[in-house]
């Protein structure tokens, strides 16, 4: 149950991101919900692993540290950028590119390294299944999220984009306090 949880917790930044940028994808939904999913779902996968591993090499919590500023930053400008685009007349439809979605994914994967490291260091030998579960639990509520994001914006209209910019900038304000 503790591996559930702390797993689902760590999902809930990609769930966010994926209805955030569910609002403007226009065309290819499946295609792009299983690409948020895949990518967001890998890195959480993968992640615990490297902090598991990093921990056995360098006991130091200046590793997650700085992983925990890069992404505030990263999640922060990301938000400031979404809610300076919904000011504008028009928004434009989302930049968001594959380098964009990886560095998100990144972003949002460093506190499942954190987790992972914090795992080998209290001698916790389930790394496979806290991986397994952040990545599965992680890929599904992100598919999930690209269409729950058309949903909320047929209810919330435009507000939704800066309603989506506040979370990211939130998250990242998270990130950065914790």
């Amino acid at each position: 149950m503790e591996v559930f949880l702390t797993t689902f917790s760590l999902a809930m930044d990609a769930f966010a991101i994926s209805i955030v940028e569910g609002v403007e994808i226009k065309d290819n939904r499946l295609k792009l919900s299983f690409l948020f999913g895949g990518l967001f779902g890998f890195f959480q996968f993968i992640m615990p692993y490297i902090g598991f591993y990093l921990a056995t090499f360098l006991i130091s919590d200046r590793i997650s540290m700085y992983g925990t500023i890069i992404s505030s930053i990263i999640l922060i400008l990301v938000g400031l950028n979404m809610v300076k685009d919904a000011r504008k007349e028009e928004a434009p439809i989302s930049k968001l590119t594959i380098p964009v979605l990886l560095l998100l994914s990144i972003a949002t994967s460093l506190d499942a390294m954190a987790v992972g490291f914090s795992f080998s260091l209290i001698g916790k030998n389930n790394i496979l299944q806290l991986s397994s579960f952040a990545g599965g639990i992680t890929f599904i509520l992100s598919l999930f999220g690209v269409y729950l994001g058309k949903t909320l914006q047929k209810i919330l209209g435009d507000k939704i984009k800066y309603f989506g910019g506040v979370v990211l900038i939130l998250i990242g304000i998270k990130f950065f306090i914790v």
